[in-house]
């Protein structure tokens, strides 16, 4: 395990965020290639037991929501797949679908991302490789400081507590994001003076020109109790965990400016990455 200073302020930081049992997270993806695809929702990740639950807005699909416990996943809108909550279909079985709307490359991040134990997040410490500190900025009202962070995709395949139905995900993914001539991914993270993970940014290139560029911001650490997965159809929640903060992270003032149109699937998103206040400009890839 890595033990630069600001790796061990990165680690500490996932540490504590995944700690708290859950978090709220908006994103925007915007995929381009042949056509573009774009990506715009919010959701919960609970992590003491798994869930994730998202609504979103899909280019050519309209409103979409996933519920998945790590072993089976229902879709409802897009392929509606998984048919009821009490049922669900396998996780990895998504994946076809997923990759005909994004692209094979793209999907199989995506895929990644919904098999990882930390949600969308898609971190954990074994696959950080590399960190560098990349300046300070806000997110919403909430000084952070970021970090350009090199991970291994291949990690994933060790991850602890991983479901048989995970695992599998992630074999599968990973056989299509390098058959798909997935490049790097450029991830910056930005932490908050409590600790906490408040934003992700990344950007993967493909050699056919092929990008992917995910925004997320997360929040209500602590807040998040058991939701409604196939797993847990009636949705009980438990008592949260952890500390509950509420920061404002819906606008971002520092070292990323996001403009979202209200209509995602007009193509209009535009994520745009700047310099932070410290001037860094390092640039870091995700293998």
């Amino acid at each position: 395990m890595l033990t630069t200073p600001a790796a061990r302020a990165l680690l500490s930081a996932l540490t504590a965020s995944t700690s708290t049992g859950g978090y709220e997270v908006s994103y925007d993806f915007v995929i381009e290639g042949r056509r573009k695809v774009t990506v715009s929702g919010h959701g919960q990740v609970g992590l003491n037991p798994y869930f994730l639950q998202t609504t979103s807005t899909v280019t050519g699909l309209g409103e979409v929501t996933v519920r998945t416990d790590g072993t089976k996943i229902v879709e409802q809108g897009g392929a509606n797949y998984g048919g009821s909550l009490e049922d669900g279909q396998p996780l990895s079985g998504f994946a076809s679908a997923v990759e005909a709307t994004f692209g094979d490359g793209p999907g199989a991040l995506t895929m990644l991302g919904l098999a990882s134990p930390t949600g969308y997040l898609s971190l954990s410490a074994d696959a950080v490789t590399g960190v560098t500190v990349a300046g300070t900025g806000m997110v919403g009202d909430t000084p952070v400081t970021y970090y350009d962070v090199v991970s291994d995709t291949e990690a994933m395949r060790q991850l602890p507590a991983l479901t048989d139905e995970q695992l599998k995900t992630v074999a599968d993914a990973l056989e299509v994001l390098h058959r798909s001539g997935f490049v790097e991914a450029k991830a910056r993270i930005a932490v908050d003076s409590a600790g906490y993970i408040r934003e992700s940014l990344s950007t993967a290139s493909f050699s056919d020109g092929m990008t992917m560029t995910r925004h997320m911001t997360l929040s209500r650490f602590g807040c998040i109790g058991t939701g409604p997965t196939p797993a847990n159809p009636a949705g009980v929640n438990a008592p949260a965990t952890g500390d509950c903060v509420t920061p404002a992270t819906t606008v971002t003032t520092g070292p990323l400016a996001v403009s979202t149109s209200t209509s995602v699937s007009s193509s209009t998103t535009t994520l745009v990455p700047s310099t932070p206040s410290s001037q860094a400009t390092t640039t870091t890839s995700l293998r």
